[in-house]
């Protein structure tokens, strides 16, 4: 037998291994996956291969490498053994945590996450888990070793050195590389691409607890938040002690209204003279929506990062320390699905960003959260005489509205809209003569003339959209991603200061709200101007409910909140900045550390949605 065909034979055990595992998955959870269809069970498990054999090879480069290398020496008996009960080794560790997995599935409908972290080194939990499976354990030392007896006579098969050595070497080379990154394209394969379906439970069985728990693990960071007992930590957040303590429901009426969100890409209040109240003159056509539209003076990111401002108006999660944001192992827990929930209710759903489809996994966040058309630069070819003939680096806002315009027009349902501008975003292109506004030096002057061509397709998109029958029903809602990082001062809360505004002159009489809001009540405010009365899960309520307004700001490992009263900024050992009377700093620091906590227990439990 040759180097390479003993190779695929141990990829074939390993293979088989983990639908094996698949397999026990499906049948001990077969109520879970009941409501699956026949072809969304098969799809899994083909789709799964490409996940299992991903992770499976990460952790075997050096033994499949060394196998395939054309030396005669690799091929005697002791070379072999030691490839062979590497290989071996390797696959007792999976199915220690595959069958972990299959186990641990019941507590939390989903697989593992970092929980293997939290474990290392506590040998009387794994004791403790022993004596709780002891059949389990016996059948899975049984397995094993059944397995070790077989598996000696695949170790001792002799083998001869590849035909063609270095060009198979080669091969392998190559082969492993585009296995393990599971794709051909730019990002490699993760936790997203397995909810790409859009169905949950399709992902779930579609995934390994290998994979994720390594993916996941490796996204987040080693943390442990006990600042305070579980019922003590929902108090100070004004929540109640029970299963799903973010559980929320509205008893409006459908309205049957269309929502357009579009976020701005680093669009900063300081440079739009609506807000700033300077005379710049970039952005005449948003500062004419906020003249007429509901403005919002005190609106806050929800972080420093495009993914994490998508993942705070989307699912209403903010982004914490040591949780993995939406597109990087958030998905594997369960989240309010505002896509699907639109569907749900007979809405068309369009997600659309101005970057390629695959840029920061958003195509697979599309489809995950319920979005039934997603379209990306390549959907969008340019219509303008652009100079920078290569395209900007996150595509061409243009581009971008008279995309979701021709969208929204040929359908014949009520439509939730959500754009994700990109031109704004540095590296900044060159632009046609006609937007250079001001005199590019490649500093500031460059976000200008950007911020102007931006601004000006917004314009042509309203023009074109106040012409329509579904104007009139049509609310729009401006915001941007996060602030812009480049020449920006200021104090703590001017990091996360971005503008927000709605915008429906049919439906809303214009006005100005000072009330500190964020971009967690994106998704609550949707589903309350739409009247759905369909479960959700938030922390904070519809932009239009009266309550206590607040913040809650990421700001790398750092977190803090803002409200009526000051600001803290905490490192979760101490307070960092704050300011503020120090019953209101005890407060704030109480509630920092408890949505932290929170925030990570919900998440690891799988409870922070149904």
């Amino acid at each position: 037998m040759s180097s390479i065909k003993k190779t695929l034979l141990y990829v074939g055990i390993i293979l088989g291994i983990f639908t094996l595992a698949r397999l026990m998955l499906f049948v001990s959870y077969n109520d879970f996956f009941s409501d699956l269809t026949l072809s969304q069970i098969l799809y899994s498990f083909i789709h799964g291969v490409r996940f299992d054999l991903s992770i499976a090879l990460t952790f075997l480069i050096p033994a499949i490498w060394f196998m395939n290398l054309p030396f005669k020496f690799i091929t005697s008996k002791v070379a072999q053994r030691i490839f062979g009960w590497y290989i071996f080794i390797a696959i007792v560790a999976y199915i220690h945590i595959l069958v972990g997995n299959v186990l641990y599935f019941d507590h939390v409908k989903r697989h593992l996450a970092d929980e293997l972290l939290l474990l290392k080194g506590d040998k009387t939990f794994l004791f403790e888990m022993v004596a709780v499976y002891k059949l389990e354990t016996v059948l899975g030392f049984s397995f094993i070793g059944i397995l070790a007896y077989f598996f000696r006579r695949v170790v001792d098969i002799k083998v001869e050195v590849n035909k063609r050595g270095w060009i198979i070497f080669a091969g392998v080379f190559v082969a492993l590389f585009l296995v393990i990154r599971g794709t051909v394209g730019t990002k490699p394969i993760s936790l997203v691409h397995a909810y790409a379906g859009g169905n949950s439970k399709e992902a779930s069985l579609t995934l390994n607890g290998v994979f994720t728990a390594y993916h996941y693990g490796r996204r987040s960071k080693k943390t442990s938040f006990n600042f305070y007992s579980d019922e003590e930590a929902l108090k100070n957040l004004g929540l109640e002690n029970k299963k799903f303590p973010l559980l929320k429901k509205y008893d409006g009426k459908k309205s049957n209204y269309n929502i357009v969100v579009v976020m701005m890409e680093s669009w900063t209040p300081k440079y739009i003279d609506s807000y700033s109240g300077k005379s710049l003159g970039i952005t005449p056509n948003f500062d004419e929506i906020v003249k007429n539209g509901i403005k919002f003076e005190n609106f806050y990111a929800s972080g420093q990062r495009s993914i994490e401002g998508i993942q705070s108006a989307l699912t209403g999660v903010p982004p914490i320390k040591g949780v993995p944001n939406l597109g990087f192992g958030l998905e594997i827990s369960n989240v309010t699905k505002l896509g699907k929930m639109a569907n749900d209710n007979g809405y068309e759903t369009i997600f659309m960003q101005s970057s390629k489809r695959g840029s920061f996994y958003v195509d697979s966040i599309a489809k995950s959260l319920g979005f039934n058309k997603y379209f990306g630069m390549e959907d969008m070819p340019p219509i303008l005489d652009y100079p920078d003939k290569k395209g900007a680096k996150f595509g061409w806002d243009y581009e971008l509205y008279m995309k979701m315009f021709e969208e929204i027009d040929k359908t014949d349902k009520p439509f939730f809209g959500f754009m994700f501008t990109g031109t704004t975003h540095t590296p900044y292109p060159d632009l046609p003569k006609q937007f250079e506004k001001y005199e590019d030096n490649k500093k500031i002057e460059s976000f200008y003339n950007l911020m102007y061509y931006s601004d000006w397709s917004m314009g042509q998109f309203m023009e074109k959209a106040k012409k329509q029958k579904w104007f009139d029903n049509t609310i729009f809602i401006f915001t941007a991603d996060h602030v812009m990082a480049h020449y920006q001062t200021g104090g703590f809360k001017d990091k996360f200061k971005i503008p927000f505004v709605i915008y429906a002159p049919k439906i809303f009489t214009p006005k100005v709200e000072n009330k500190i809001t964020t971009q967690l009540e994106i998704m609550p405010t949707i589903i309350d101007l739409l009247g759905f009365n369909n479960d959700f899960y938030s922390y904070t309520d519809s932009i239009f409910k009266e309550r206590e307004h607040k913040a809650f700001v990421n700001e790398g490992g750092l977190f803090g909140v803002i409200n009526d009263s000051g600001y803290m900024k905490h490192s979760y050992g101490n307070r960092l900045e704050n300011i503020g009377k120090k019953e209101s700093l005890d407060t704030m620091e109480k509630e920092i550390l408890s949505i932290t906590q929170v925030t990570s227990k919900l998440i690891k439990d799988n409870r922070w949605a149904k």
